[in-house]
Parts: structure tokens; sequence; C-alpha cells
């Protein structure tokens, strides 16, 4: 007699009711992994990074027209000297979203790195208004020198960048300081009529600015090194770029002011920190991808 022993291993045909396999998971179903964990971090420094750096990048874009780009309608000259608009505007006119047509405008960028700057305004008339707007990097209007602020008499101001901690120079009206080494002034004038024009332009002609040391009339200090603007894409400006473009900028921000520590170290874990490289390409395509989703989320807000 034969036995005819079946493998134990042998396939059923019909397989108990409620043993089949599990299918696998989807993406949308599948629990969260480590990395995904990373990359949903990732995306929501980028979307508050993005806003926060948002007006930043729009000043650079002036900065750069105006100080490095002398083909530019609206370049200065570079830091340290004043260009006088002493004609109305025109549609041709870029610089101002919304200008007026009753106040010419005056233009300065000042580099506070290695010392103050003096601003000399002129006696103007009573009755005549002008304002000198000083602002920093991130577009904070720090301080204001004109008709209602310092009314219209002639005088020096100490414009004063964050590393600066002398005393008020002998013959100057009032120090200002700025939380960024690098400033603009968007300065008007107001013009009564079209045919003001010349005494507008006596006015503006009147304003001055100069080093610390050149008005004290003492050697100067040593410079600081050359700044290298990078070219402003309005392109990168507004992708996972900006982070290029915001370490740059954050070199002249320095030091941290205290209440934003704690936001500084949590951009940080995307790549942000003053003048730290920002390298598009050796960033993991989930990373790039999530940096690039927080921009658009930002940009959403809108």
């Amino acid at each position: 007699m034969s036995i005819l022993l079946l493998p134990a291993c042998q396939r059923q045909e019909n397989p108990p009711a409620g043993s089949e396999a599990a299918p696998a998971p989807s993406p949308e179903t599948r629990p969260a992994t480590a990395d995904d964990q990373d990359q949903a971090e990732a995306r929501a420094i980028a979307k508050e990074a993005y806003i926060y750096a948002f007006a930043m990048l729009e000043n650079y874009n002036t900065l750069y027209k105006q100080v490095a780009t002398p083909e530019a309608p609206e370049y200065v000259g570079g830091f340290g000297r004043f260009r006088h608009y002493s004609e109305l505007y025109t549609p041709d006119n870029h610089d101002v979203v919304t200008p007026n047509n009753d106040t010419p405008y005056s233009w300065a960028w000042l580099d506070l790195r290695a010392e103050p700057w003096v601003v000399t305004v002129p006696k103007v008339p009573e009755g005549r208004y002008y304002v000198q707007q000083w602002v920093d990097l991130f577009t904070y209007n720090f301080a204001y020198i004109g008709s209602r602020a310092t009314g219209n008499g002639a005088g020096s101001y100490l414009i004063a960048g964050p590393g600066w901690k002398g005393a008020k120079p002998a013959g100057i009206k009032q120090v200002f300081p700025s939380e960024t080494s690098l400033v603009l002034t968007l300065t008007r004038t107001a013009l009564n009529s079209p045919g003001d024009i010349a005494n507008v332009k006596k006015i503006q002609e009147g304003m001055k600015l100069q080093p610390l040391s050149s008005y004290l009339k003492t050697p100067a200090p040593p410079a600081a090194p050359q700044i290298e603007l990078p070219p402003y894409d309005a392109e990168k400006a507004h992708s996972h770029d900006f982070i290029r473009y915001l370490n740059f900028l954050l070199q002249f921000t320095q030091p941290t002011n205290p209440d934003e520590a704690g936001l500084m170290a949590r951009f940080a874990r995307i790549g942000i920190g003053s003048g730290q490289p920002f390298d598009a390409t050796a960033l993991s395509p989930a990373r790039l991808a999530a940096i690039d989703a927080g921009v658009a989320d930002a940009k959403a807000r809108s």
C-alpha cells in the first residue's frame, strides 16, 4: 500500500473568507514617515521665510537698479550721493509705484558699515513742505527729517548703522540709528507750481551727504569691504532662490534683533543664515519641492 503525501504549502484554490492579502496603502493613506514630516516642516518654514523676506526682496530690486546698474534710468550714481529729480514725473518713471507729481524726489543710498553719515539740510522757507524719509533694508521708516518732524530750519543729522555706539557729535541736531547698515532716503520737496522748479532745485542743491569723519575733519576709519551685489533676477528672487538673496541681505542686518533670534534659528533649518551660501542643486528633489511649495503657499496668501 502506498501513501500519497501532499506538501503542506500547496495553494488552496478557495482561501477562507477574510484571509485575502491587504492591498498596498496609497500615498494618501500610508502613515507619514520622518522624511514626510521633515518636508512638511520645510514647506511651512519656507512660507514663513518668504513672507518675512518679501519686502526686502522688493527693496533690493530698487537698490540694485539705483546703485549698481549705470544703464538703468533709475541709477543714482552709487552709495553716498543724491540724485535729484527737478522735473515732473512721467509714465516712464518707475521708482515709485504711485508717485506724487507736486513733490519732486531726491534719492540716495548710504553704506553705514565703516562709519555713520551726516546729512545736512538747508533752511527751507516757511510754508514749503519737504521731508526726508529714511528707510532701512526691512523697509522700516526709521527716521524723518523735514517740515513736520524737525522743522524747516537748517541743520545736520547723523544716520548711524547698528554697530555704532558713539555719543552725539558737536553740531549734530539728532542721531537716527538704523537696524541695517544699508539705508535709503526718499526725499520729497514741494513744488507749488510748474514755474516753481528753480526754487525746488535750490533747496535740493543745499542737501549734503558726507561721512562722519569728513564732517568732523578727522582721519577716516578703515574702509569696509567692497560689496559685490548679486544681479537682481525677479524670477529667481521669487522662487526657492529667494533664500540666496535673503542670506546676502542678512549680512547687513547684524547683529540680529534679539526678538528675532528664535525666528532665525527656525529659518536656519532650510539653509537661511547671514552670509550663508545657498545652492539649490545641492538639495534633494524632495527638499527643493517642499521649499517651492512653501513659496507658492506664501504667494497664495495675497
